[in-house]
């Protein structure tokens, strides 16, 4: 039998010692990942009978928005999906979240908070592909900064709901994010529908009774009926008074917005305004309403306006309006649901212009974004 060199007895040992460091440290990985994710924080659970303020109604009948939405409580570090049922919400489960190193609300870019406010998921990417050490599975892009961050003039960019991989601890504090563990958004990706679907981030959800949040929901149905109603009535004064002295749509402020609509209820001899799936979001003094409008008009000869009874007074509104937006369903080339500073009658010329054939017969109808703020 042939001696073999000493080199290669030095050889063999040598790799046999990294085939045992190798298994040993996969070993140690194995269980660090086991030991990080039982470090994460504890979802906490929203009492049981109670309903969040900040969902008031996710109302989707038609199809055309989503009928789940996503809450986080930053504080709580718990992230929550809800889901339309009839007039109410219901729970679908409880997951826990990081969020931003700083406390607080968002204000610049690279503060590394966590922006509160409503928004939409609007793309997705895969993480492997732009680094999966950060941004584990998965990543879903948000649409900050929203119209309201832009009014308060906020900074920044990049906040986005991802994921980590199972090695990294969900208390390590992002830089602004949303982060759940790999097999979390997976299993919430079947909830989301981009740009439909809102992600309402708040510094603590505040849940209450069903008849109090009723009643808060009946409050925000009550000024919405009022604002179509006045509309409907062509009473431009009670009309008005819902809208903010900041108001601005269409690169027209609430003066020349005020011309506009007074021309519009001049030329037109009947108005009906019909609302359906109306969809109600708060976070602190900010509301989002999303909704669909049916528009019917008739154009005659010019009338009178109404006038403005004791209880349409401005002073009665504790929340006016800031800004609208529009889109016609069914115009793919209008990708972006929330184009604000987008007229009714432009939406829907151009609708009909580039989609005669499809969108011949009634005036289709309109998903309409407006934002509210309290204000006095």
């Amino acid at each position: 039998m042939p001696i073999l060199p000493r080199s290669f007895h030095l050889a063999l040992g040598l790799s046999a010692v990294l085939l045992q460091i190798a298994t040993l440290e996969r070993s140690f990985a194995s269980e660090d990942a086991n030991t990080v994710e039982q470090t994460d924080p504890v979802a906490e659970v929203p009492p049981e009978g109670k309903y969040p303020v900040t969902l008031l109604s996710l109302a989707s009948d038609n199809g055309v928005f989503s009928q789940y939405a996503f809450l986080v409580d930053k504080k709580a570090r718990t992230l929550t999906v809800w889901q339309h049922d009839g007039d109410r919400v219901k729970l679908v489960s409880s997951w826990p979240t990081d969020i931003g190193q700083k406390d607080g609300d968002k204000l610049v870019a690279g503060d590394k908070r966590t922006p509160e406010g409503v928004y939409f998921f609007q793309t997705t990417m895969d993480g492997k592909r732009v680094n999966y050490n950060e941004y584990g599975n998965r990543i879903f892009t948000l649409d900050y900064p929203n119209y309201f961050d832009r009014l308060e003039k906020k900074t920044g960019t990049g906040i986005w709901f991802h994921a980590i991989p199972d090695t990294k601890t969900l208390l390590r504090g992002s830089r602004g994010c949303v982060v759940v563990r790999n097999k979390v958004i997976d299993s919430l990706a079947q909830y989301i529908e981009l740009k439909r679907t809102p992600m309402v981030i708040s510094n603590s959800v505040e849940y209450v009774d069903l008849k109090q949040w009723q009643e808060l929901k009946g409050t925000y149905q009550s000024w919405l009926e009022g604002w179509r109603l006045s509309w409907m009535g062509k009473d431009i004064e009670a009309y008005l008074g819902r809208y903010s002295e900041r108001f601005m749509s269409n690169g027209m402020n609430k003066t020349k917005w005020r011309a506009y609509k007074t021309n519009l209820a001049e030329r037109y001899k009947h108005i009906d305004v019909t609302l359906k799936d109306v969809q109600i979001f708060l976070q602190g003094p900010r509301i989002v309403l999303r909704f669909l409008q049916a528009y019917k008009s008739k154009q005659g000869h010019p009338c009178q306006h109404g006038q403005r009874g004791p209880d349409q007074q401005v002073s009665n509104h504790f929340f006016l309006l800031l800004a609208v937006g529009w889109l016609a369903v069914g115009c793919r080339f209008l990708e972006q649901l929330l184009q604000l500073g987008i007229a009714i009658n432009l939406v829907i010329r151009r609708c009909i212009g580039r989609h005669a054939k499809t969108l011949a017969g009634p005036r289709p109808q309109i998903d309409i974004f407006a934002a509210l703020a309290a204000e006095g």
